[in-house]
């Protein structure tokens, strides 16, 4: 059961509540912070592009990446002539060819990393297509986070379309598994697709070691204490 198969065509409509000019506005002063009003980005889990669009839509030059060609698909339909430039790759092991001045990703794209391997690795990629004065800029959810999540379910509907999200949190692993059963009316019938997602809550400890292996110092964190941390990275050499 892949993830992002099914789910990437009602992406959009199930998370059409999402925040995502609030973020935009909340990284774009992050990068101001840095030195950074225009140029290049390259964002990672670009999804459905809805992130990216807004950047855009903002002066920047922006590229997206994501695992799922599903999404990517989406992402390339949806342009509306905003000059994106997408791509599908992993963001533990990809290669552009380009040097941004920043990298983002948002939307808790890198909960997706699910050990320090995976999560250096991906330091390792962000740090090689950065100029020497670029950032990283990522959200997380944290441990607080899942832990609310719990051992539950939830539902939620749009019109021809209704899931199940079945939700199972080891407090040992920090692995969050989420099991989605879609539910499609044709006619007088359903039919079903599911897809299983994993995350990973990551402790700070761990994202200053793998950060500092890779190249990388903290210049900030931001919110560590709640729901979802902001972390900004700065090139050492």
């Amino acid at each position: 059961m892949r993830a992002y198969t099914f789910f990437a065509k009602v992406y959009d409509e199930f998370m059409k509540d999402i925040p995502y000019v609030d973020w935009a506005d909340r990284v774009e002063e992050y990068l101001k912070d840095c030195g950074i009003e225009d140029g290049s980005i390259l964002e990672l889990g670009c999804g459905t592009g809805r992130f990216s669009r807004i950047l855009a839509a903002d002066g920047f030059s922006v590229t997206g990446i994501d695992l799922s060609a599903d999404m990517i698909k989406i992402a390339k339909k949806n342009k509306y002539d905003i000059p994106v430039t997408y791509h599908v790759g992993d963001m533990r092991n990809f290669s552009l060819e380009k040097k941004y001045d920043a990298v983002v990703s948002v939307c808790d794209s890198m909960n997706y990393l699910l050990n320090e391997k995976e999560l250096e690795a991906t330091f390792l990629s962000v740090k090689k297509h950065l100029q020497q004065s670029g950032v990283f800029i990522f959200d997380l959810k944290t441990e607080k986070y899942y832990q609310k999540l719990a051992d539950n379910i939830f539902t939620d509907e749009i019109p021809g379309v209704q899931y199940f999200w079945e939700n199972d949190y080891n407090e040992n692993t920090r692995n969050n598994e989420y099991y989605i059963s879609f539910f499609i009316k044709r006619g007088w019938l359903f039919q079903k697709k599911t897809e299983e997602h994993v995350q990973h809550a990551f402790i700070h400890d761990e994202i200053a070691k793998n950060a500092s292996n890779a190249g990388f110092k903290i210049k900030d964190v931001c919110d560590a204490d709640k729901d979802r941390a902001y972390y900004i990275l700065e090139v050492t050499d």
